[in-house]
């Protein structure tokens, strides 16, 4: 058997064969799709909605305070006259952080309900593309 610089004659080097020479391939004349951006609608206002989430938080703690302070001036201990009111400042503190606490409930109440809303939006769309 004969051999050349590349191996044998048939081909075969003992491993694998050798790989034919690269060739160019002509240049592909179909143009390759562009995916275009889903249309989009017009976004609407939200200052209805910022203002519906501001009058709801600053109701409950408004509310709230109102509600808790009402009921600690009239638990609270009279004084006697030209004294100070007898409600203690650890009192009116925890009134204050009631009432935060109740507006930052109602924030995470809307923000939960706004999210939902989307989800349930977007998981109707990928329904609607499906089909």
């Amino acid at each position: 058997m004969t051999t050349t610089s590349r191996g044998r004659a048939d081909g075969w080097n003992g491993v694998m064969p050798l790989p034919r020479p690269f060739r160019r391939r002509a240049a592909r004349t179909a143009a390759v799709p562009v995916a275009l951006p889903p249309v989009l609608r017009t976004p609407r206002a939200a200052a209805w909605w910022i203002s519906l989430a501001v009058l709801l938080v600053g109701g409950a703690v408004g509310g709230t305070l109102w509600w808790l302070l009402t009921d600690l001036a009239v638990q609270a201990p009279t004084a006697p006259a030209g004294q100070p009111a007898g409600v203690s400042g650890s009192a009116l503190e925890a009134v204050l952080r009631t009432g935060l606490a109740a507006g930052a409930g109602v924030g995470a109440g809307i923000t939960l309900a706004l999210r939902y809303h989307l989800e349930c939006r977007s998981a109707a769309l990928v329904r609607c593309r499906s089909i």
